[in-house]
């Protein structure tokens, strides 16, 4: 039992890292994609917030589901479907896509807005 709680904790040490690594690449892409900063009411920060929170709790109560405790021992889902272990990671870069899209798509919208303001007070 020792040595299943030694390997879950090397598991988790590796995925901390994996994380900071997707998530560093993350920013860097989302810096080249977003050039200019606009200014976001409550309200919208909130609309653009609320899939990446939807997000987080799906991919939350996935891996809930993957590991489950029984009385002596640890039943691991992923050890017994290896594709698993890949659909996981695949389904957090689809959602972190289609939140940046929302980004893409907020940032566009603000262009148009502004070049529609600049062309009515001409």
């Amino acid at each position: 039992m020792e040595s299943v709680y030694n390997q879950l904790t090397i598991w988790i040490v590796i995925m901390a890292f994996i994380y900071v690594v997707c998530v560093t690449f993350e920013l860097v892409i989302v810096k080249r994609i977003v050039r200019k900063k606009y200014l976001m009411t409550v309200k919208q920060a909130c609309l653009l917030s609320v899939y990446s929170v939807v997000a987080l709790l799906m991919m939350y109560m996935l891996s809930e589901i993957s590991i489950i405790p029984l009385d002596k021992e640890v039943f691991i889902f992923s050890e017994q479907d290896i594709s698993i272990r890949i659909k996981l990671p695949v389904m957090g870069v689809l959602l972190f896509l289609g939140q940046l899209s929302g980004v893409v798509l907020w940032q566009e919208f603000q262009k148009l807005k502004n070049k529609n303001l600049k062309i009515r007070k001409l």
